[in-house]
């Protein structure tokens, strides 16, 4: 499915070693035409040729033991050809990664691994001209890796976009780590730079796609077959039921007569799992579940009309929503994307990209620049911590972890840049 059990994928993705960096060229004018696609995968390309030790090097630039200083200078001048593709493609004012809907999910696979390995290659980049001394070059650098976070996102799916998320952290991070390094022209084009790259696709976006997958591709998994029972082998496949365990804690759930409940009483103890079992004995038909699955894009649309609030504002109203069309389809978790989890990596992206716009500013102007950086999911402006050689700018914004944060200046021994990152 495209739904929950991809975003599981994806979760683990942004939680492996994820890094970005970006660009060396001033002027960020758009070419006349072109897809920037087809140039990042010429630029991937390029560096997949490289030999193995340069290859590693390349793509060490958020790496804790990054090659020895020789062989990244080397590495740095011998990938000249592929960081100016990449520039190129920033500079272009269309990305069609050109991904076909009826294909489902697996397409973007390779896609956003690519643009993950590019991030790392770019991120070398910027941290050799930050090692170098070139911060004006290195700020390019950064505003490059930006955009291909959001050219990650350019297909309006939400694994692209969590993955950009995930990119975006490792350049809010590396801007962090050396603004007090910048000279106020450099700060001012960071900042410039950062208000002109492309947007975050929008939640409707989002849904519109999800309604594309639902039509093109898991509708006709069942329903393009001229075996009528076939749909029971692709279900079990796709939910394949839970082991028996012995452990009393496992056991079904007990009728009042002491029988073992049906298996649809059993999925309604716990919805958020579904199974092959309690699908097919719900359905009893193939076509009672394209019939059930061709409702779901009237769902997706109503979800799509509902008021979203600003990208960073907490909406317990939106999960009630999510968790009250869960109820009128079982399988409504898997075929949408929009779920607590993606809600929550959604708008920390959005808090920590402006977080990272009033660090600049404050460093820049000073402390009184934060009313202009108000705080997405707050209601003023962000908290404003003195640290020794720094500070600290803390949003209301918070989970189990506690509140999203920021910290520009030296950190001690196991502080981290951005707190619940």
């Amino acid at each position: 499915m495209f739904g929950r059990r991809l975003l599981g994928w994806q979760l683990a993705a942004l939680l492996s070693a994820c890094a970005v960096a970006g660009a060396q060229e001033g002027a960020r004018k758009p070419d006349a035409g072109g897809n920037e696609a087809l140039l990042y995968w010429q630029a991937f390309g390029l560096l997949s040729g490289l030999p193995k030790e340069e290859r590693l090097a390349a793509e060490g630039g958020y790496s804790w033991q990054p090659s020895p200083p020789e062989v990244r200078r080397e590495v740095f001048q011998k990938t000249a050809e592929a960081a100016k593709t990449i520039y190129r493609a920033t500079r272009m004012a269309r990305c069609d990664w050109a991904e076909d809907p009826a294909e489902g999910t697996a397409p973007m696979l390779p896609r956003v691994q690519m643009c993950r390995s590019l991030a790392r290659f770019l991120a070398f980049r910027a941290k050799h001209q930050f090692e170098q001394g070139q911060h004006r070059a290195a700020v390019d650098d950064l505003l490059a890796g930006f955009t291909l976070a959001r050219h990650t996102a350019a297909d309006d799916t939400c694994i692209g976009m969590l993955v950009g998320v995930a990119i975006e952290s490792v350049f809010a991070a590396t801007s962090l780590e050396h603004l007090q390094q910048m000279d106020p022209a450099t700060l001012d084009a960071l900042q410039s730079g950062l208000d002109h790259i492309p947007p975050r696709p929008t939640w409707k976006a989002i849904l519109a796609q999800d309604k594309r997958r639902l039509d093109e591709w898991l509708i006709p998994q069942f329903a393009a077959t001229s075996d009528s029972e076939a749909w029971k082998a692709t279900l079990r496949k796709m939910y394949p039921d839970a082991p028996v365990s012995d452990s009393a804690s496992n056991l079904p759930p007990k009728s009042p007569k002491g029988k073992p409940d049906s298996p649809k009483v059993q999925q309604e103890a716990r919805p958020e799992e579904p199974q092959a079992s309690v699908l097919i004995e719900r359905f009893g038909t193939r076509e009672a579940l394209v019939s059930h699955l061709k409702e779901g894009h009237k769902l997706l649309d109503e979800l799509a009309q509902f008021p979203f609030p600003p990208p960073g504002t907490p909406s317990p109203q939106l999960m009630a929503k999510i968790d009250e069309m869960a109820k009128r389809s079982p399988l409504f978790r898997d075929y949408c994307s929009l779920s607590a989890n993606s809600y929550s990596l959604y708008s920390r992206g959005a808090v920590r990209f402006q977080l990272l716009r009033a660090a600049i500013a404050v460093q820049r102007h000073g402390r009184e620049a934060l009313k202009d950086y108000p705080d997405p999911s707050g209601d003023g402006p962000f908290e404003y911590r003195k640290r020794k050689d720094g500070f600290e700018l803390v949003a209301k914004l918070r989970s189990h972890l506690g509140p999203l944060s920021v910290k520009v200046g030296p950190l001690a021994e196991g502080e981290q840049r951005i707190q619940w990152n």
